[in-house]
């Protein structure tokens, strides 16, 4: 993890961002994880605008347990995502390749 300057604030995932950008306004985040947005309960998080990063660059938080869609969109585990990206997770994970069973299995179970 990175240690911030004393004019940073660390977001969620150990990114360092000026203090000035934290919750500095409630639609845009400067956080690839959006830890630096305030909450809004019933916000749902299509309608959040990024300023600084784009959309493939974000990563939905880990301890949300959520799947990145590229758009910005955020999906609980095997949830469907607007553009389909899902279906691509499904397909990947479905192959089993040149893996022997058990490797395949150990890997589709992490």
């Amino acid at each position: 993890i990175n240690e911030c300057n004393e004019n940073e604030r660390r977001c969620h995932n150990g990114l360092c961002i000026p203090k000035t950008f934290w919750n500095n306004d409630v639609d845009e985040a400067e956080c690839l994880d959006k830890s630096d947005l305030l909450v809004m309960p019933g916000c749902p998080d299509m309608y959040l605008q990024f300023s600084i990063f784009d959309y493939a660059e974000y990563a939905c938080r880990p301890d949300e347990g959520r799947f990145p869609c590229g758009n910005g969109q955020c999906v609980e585990d095997f949830g469907e995502c607007y553009n389909g990206r899902h279906l691509l997770l499904t397909e990947s994970v479905s192959v089993q390749g040149n893996l022997s069973h058990d490797c395949w299995i150990a890997m589709v179970c992490l």
